[in-house]
C-alpha cells in the first residue's frame, strides 16, 4: 500500500510538471515625455504562477525605478550609473494572466512614466 501511494504521489508530481505551460514575452522600452533612456524586458510566465522577469535599463537617472504592467506595480528596480543591472526575479507582484500580448509596460520614477513598451510574444 505504501508503495502504491508513493507511486501515485510521484505520478501526480510528474503530471504537474508535464502540464506546466510557459508563455514568453518581451518588450523594447523607449523614453517618453522627453526622457531618453531605453531598456528591454523579457518575461517567462508559467501556468503554475512562477514568473521570471529579466529587466535591463539604460540611461535612467536616479537610484531606483518601478516597473508597472497594465498600471499595476510588478517590481522595483535599483539603478546605478544610469542603468539597472540585469535583474532576474522569480516572483513578481502580478498574476500570471496579466502577462499577455499587447499589455503595456512602464518604468516610472517619482510617479512619472519615463520608459514604456508593449509586450509581444517571444
Amino acid at each position: 500500500m505504501e508503495i502504491a501511494f508513493g507511486g501515485l504521489a510521484l505520478l501526480s508530481a510528474l503530471g504537474r510538471v508535464l502540464t506546466r505551460r510557459t508563455s514568453s514575452f518581451d518588450a523594447r522600452l523607449q523614453g517618453v515625455g522627453g526622457y531618453t533612456g531605453r531598456g528591454d524586458i523579457k518575461v517567462a510566465a508559467r501556468s503554475d504562477g512562477d514568473i521570471k522577469l529579466n529587466v535591463a535599463l539604460r540611461g535612467v537617472a536616479g537610484r531606483k525605478a518601478e516597473l508597472f504592467l497594465g498600471g499595476d506595480l510588478i517590481a522595483r528596480v535599483k539603478v546605478d550609473n544610469g542603468r539597472a543591472a540585469r535583474i532576474v526575479r522569480k516572483q513578481v507582484e502580478a498574476e500570471t494572466h496579466s502577462f499577455q500580448e499587447g499589455a503595456r509596460i512602464e518604468v516610472r520614477q517619482n510617479g512619472d512614466a519615463i520608459l514604456e513598451g508593449v509586450l509581444k510574444s517571444a
